[in-house]
């Protein structure tokens, strides 16, 4: 992209001017100096009065222009000191114009810009400023002022701050805007494609060809241009809509004599691919939200009050900006609404690009939040012109600057362009790299409008082809084929429900949605719309799968599923954990024993209860209207027990489902499962052997004098008596022959004078 300024202020820039004095404003929490440009004043001077025709004639007066009814801008020769001393002998408000640090001019209008914090009265801010303020607009919680007196408004907007009332508080001001500058062309799109065209190096692309074959678009998404304006063109046909022009409300975005740069950049994001006319756009089907800022006297308030246009008036999902400016809390505060509040409070995508300085990245590519886009070469190697920092995101392949590049995107028809054609071969910058970018997204946003600001910055920087972030090239190339294969299009509505529930997918502009269930005796619905009840058919209890058919009239053909669990609420699963060393066995010893059920299902409550081995008697019920997850208030002895759940929704309840738990005591955690006898092996597969444990010197005693009868007996899971034998002495191995019984997961319950204690075995 050519390194292109749109001169909104028509007069000689004098920067080897003397220099009278030196002010600062505040805006991003830091002071910005200026030095006083002693060859423009700006002046209260109403319309037809005489006091014009009087400074016209002046010695030394260059030029005159009005930027409002009330206001000029006087431009002069800088060493003639007169004219401000005629002004003052004229009582004319005034106040000089102003540089910057990087030499752009900085011309107050007379007003300030600033929020008040929650709770403070425009009274209040008033008295601060003595009273010398005039409001005359109100926008999203943000005032614009007139300053009655011109010589203080840095002074006020200056002092307002100071006192911490006010979220911002800076003078209103004009500066310049920077621009960061089977179809024919296509081959030529090398950062579409790179196929090794012009010397580049294969595969330095954003790989839209493999993007393409996931999808060319769903849903409508709303692209803004921010910039000098788009006209409809014959390779968007007709997808440019009605926007905005700062100072025009008939303007409708449309450019202006000179203006072709977003134009440019509009072609990038959405030419009509496949028909035989130019180029291909990254998203084909979007619509592009034309908003002209690149009006004469363009101020801080105007691309404030643009912004919000966009995101709200203008619906945009996503704001793609090629431009810089000078440092302004009302624009930032304006991009954070487009962020939070955009897309009925998904937040619209804001993008902006980094520069052509080769510095630092400028304004307001370094706000914090906004996609900012910085820009490589057909062979992967970062511009020397592109700005970089660590507020850089993202870069994607552009051309030099100054119309010396190799972008091929659109142009402003005729004459009217760049050239005397329909297209410009030789766009370039970071004002190409970043409505890549918004193309992208776009794509992204049609594949799947649900997501929301942050999910989608998110991918694009985890998704985005590097070896991890650098202040250079931020997280890596713009990777559209990986980002969309993250963003998978879904069918929204609840997973599991009774009796009916709605399921939602991307409304198409245009087009049709077919639906289907399988198996069909699950569940009823309406075809034919973006959203859908579907209702269980009698007593259906299970699994369905919910199919949409989706036809865009302009994109790819879509299909995506759901699987549902239909009528009473299922049971997955059960884990436990205990207070005591967090593992799945519960204590008797310690409270803080918990259950969690899977899944959680939604308008569902839960029931559960205790059943002790081996005869599976009920020891604790809880109350119904149980959540998901909870402590088990009751502490029985130790053992194995059946922890049983059951489930209520709208369909009724569920029968009980069992899932096994041993309780012990937890301060002899370390013992062998602190029982009293040790049973082997486990899993066993003919023969189990069953020792005492002294429970002090934790040895088994093998030899011992004195008999200690038992006895073992055996059940299945469901209580069964299978096996039961008597053996004369505990303190000698007994063995108990398991040959003969099936295989399964089994209880052991070992019954002496002093002991009775279960296992769980397992025979195999």
């Amino acid at each position: 992209m050519r390194n292109f300024s749109i001169v909104l202020l028509l007069f000689y820039m004098g920067v080897n001017s003397p220099l009278l004095a030196q002010e600062y404003y505040w805006s991003g929490n830091q002071k910005n100096p200026l030095i006083q440009d002693n060859s423009k004043i700006v002046a209260n001077i109403e319309e037809g009065t005489n006091i014009k025709n009087r400074i016209e004639e002046m010695q030394g007066v260059k030029k005159i222009d009005r930027i409002n009814s009330t206001t000029v801008i006087i431009e002069f020769d800088g060493k003639n000191s007169k004219v401000n001393e005629e002004l003052i002998s004229l009582a004319a408000n005034r106040i000089f114009a102003y540089f910057n640090e990087d030499g752009s001019s900085i011309i107050p209008t007379g007003e300030i810009l600033f929020r008040p914090k929650e709770g403070v009265t425009i009274e209040e801010i008033n008295k601060i400023c003595d009273n010398l303020l005039i409001v005359t607009n109100k926008s999203y919680g943000s005032y614009t002022a007139t300053v009655k007196d011109y010589s203080k408004i840095f002074q006020i907007a200056n002092k307002l701050y100071e006192t911490g009332h006010v979220e911002y508080s800076h003078p209103n001001f004009i500066s310049k805007l920077k621009m960061f500058q089977n179809d024919p062309l296509y081959p030529d799109q090398y950062y579409l494609n790179n196929t090794g065209q012009f010397g580049g190096t294969p595969g330095i692309d954003i790989n839209a060809p493999e993007v393409w074959a996931i999808t060319t678009g769903l849903a409508n998404v709303r692209v803004a241009v921010i910039d000098d304006g788009v006209e409809n063109h014959p390779d968007i046909d007709g997808r440019v809509v009605d926007g905005y022009t700062i100072g025009n409300p008939n303007g409708n975005g449309a450019p202006l004599a000179g203006a072709e740069h977003g134009q440019a950049c509009a072609g990038i994001i959405a030419a009509t691919r496949n028909n035989n006319e130019g180029i291909a756009g990254i998203a084909p089907c979007s619509e592009i939200v034309p908003i002209n800022i690149s009006v004469p006297f363009v101020t801080a308030g105007q691309i404030r009050d643009a912004i919000d246009w966009a995101w709200d008036e203008g619906e945009s999902d996503v704001l793609s900006n090629s431009w810089g400016y000078p440092s302004s809390d009302a624009i930032t505060q304006a991009i954070g609404r487009a962020r939070s509040q955009g897309r009925n409070g998904k937040g619209s995508i804001v993008v902006f690009a980094s520069g052509n300085s080769g510095g630092a990245v400028a304004f307001p590519g370094n706000v914090a939040g906004v996609i900012t886009v910085g820009a490589v070469d057909r062979n992967g190697n970062l511009w020397a012109y592109s700005s970089r920092g660590p507020e850089m995101d993202i870069v994607a392949p552009s051309g030099n600057t100054n119309l010396l590049g190799d972008i091929r995107t659109t142009d402003r028809q005729g004459a009217n362009g760049y050239n005397g054609g329909n297209y410009v071969n030789n766009f370039g910058g970071t004002s190409a790299a970043c409505p890549q970018v918004a193309g992208v997204v776009a794509l992204m946003l049609s594949y799947k409008p649900s997501m929301t600001e942050s999910q989608v910055s998110n991918i694009l920087k985890s998704t985005a082809t590097g070896t991890g972030f650098n202040n250079n090239l931020g997280h890596g190339r713009l990777n559209a084929q990986a980002a969309l294969q993250q963003t998978i299009p879904i069918i929204e509505g609840p997973s599991m429900f009774c009796p009916s529930a709605t399921m939602e997918v991307a409304e198409l502009d245009g087009g049709s949605i077919t639906w289907s269930v399988s198996p069909s005796n699950a569940l009823s619905f309406t075809q034919g719309q973006s959203s859908t009840t579907f209702t269980r058919i009698g007593s259906f209890t299970g699994s369905a799968v919910i199919t949409a058919t989706l036809n865009p009239s302009c994109g790819t053909t879509q299909v995506i599923s759901k699987n549902v669990s239909v009528g009473l609420a299922p049971i997955n699963n059960v884990s436990f954990s205990n207070g005591a060393d967090g593992e799945e066995y519960l204590c008797t010893s310690h409270t803080g024993n918990t259950y969690q059920i899977y899944p959680n299902t939604a308008n569902t409550t839960y029931q559960y209860r205790l059943r002790s081995y081996p005869n599976l008697t009920v020891v604790y019920t809880s109350p119904p209207g149980q959540y998901n997850t909870g402590t088990i208030n009751y502490i029985p002895s130790q053992g194995w027990y059946e922890f049983q759940v059951r489930t209520t929704n709208a369909c009724g309840t569920s029968s009980w489902a069992g899932f096994e738990v041993e309780y012990v005591d937890c301060t002899q955690i370390g013992n062998r499962s602190n029982h009293s006898t040790f049973v082997y092996p486990n899993p066993a597969n003919s023969q189990l052997y069953i020792k005492r444990i002294d429970a002090d010197l934790d040895v088994k005693i093998q030899n011992s004098s004195k008999l200690e009868p038992f006895r073992a007996e055996l059940y299945n899971l469901s209580g069964l008596l299978i096996k039961e034998k008597y053996f004369g002495n505990l303190g000698e191995e007994s063995t108990l022959d398991v040959s003969n019984i099936q295989k399964g997961n089994y209880f052991l319950k070992i019954v002496a004078k002093e002991i009775e204690e279960t296992h769980q075995i397992i025979i195999q």
